[in-house]
């Protein structure tokens, strides 16, 4: 399997207007890490139109130089200018792409391969990160996972050791 894709469990995908509908489909998406370590400052709300008011990604409180991370193993597709802001496009197969607006600077070019948390460039006094499904923006927080491991200590009786 290409370095490009991972495997993960299928997670279903809601959106309002011309949303997926989470009852009909579900996407093969990769679970991606928080690509920064700063508050939300915004979280992602869709707008009612193509046009209209809302938020395409989580917006997060960097600051200028914060260290900008890839969320998920991907090929860049997209790192440069964009009406005056640095971003970076990364492709995780399947339909499934992953953005990092508002940089300070870039550290990838077009086509190189990107491990998750490989650094992509340095935040600006914002970052926003969006998540892409077929061109369709979807909520990140759905595809971002922390693990959390439950210890439980199992008492052993001295008859079964």
């Amino acid at each position: 399997m290409p370095a490009s894709h991972i495997d993960a469990p299928a997670v279903p995908v809601e959106r309002r207007g011309s949303a997926i509908d989470a009852d009909r489909e579900t996407a093969l998406s990769p679970v991606f890490v928080p690509p920064v370590d700063a508050p939300v400052l915004a979280p992602f709300y869709l707008p009612d139109g193509q046009y209209g008011a809302g938020n395409r990604g989580i917006e997060y409180d960097t600051s200028p130089g914060d260290v900008v991370r890839a969320g998920a193993s991907g090929t860049v597709s997209f790192a440069g200018p964009v009406a005056g802001s640095l971003y970076v496009t990364v492709d995780h197969g399947g339909g499934v792409l992953s953005s990092y607006s508002y940089l300070s600077r870039i550290s990838v070019r077009e086509g190189d391969l990107v491990s998750q948390a490989h650094v992509v460039g340095l935040a600006g006094e914002v970052m926003q990160f969006g998540v892409r499904i077929d061109g369709l923006y979807v909520d990140p927080a759905l595809f971002t996972a922390r693990r959390r491991v439950v210890v439980r200590l199992v008492r052993l009786d001295d008859a079964g050791t």
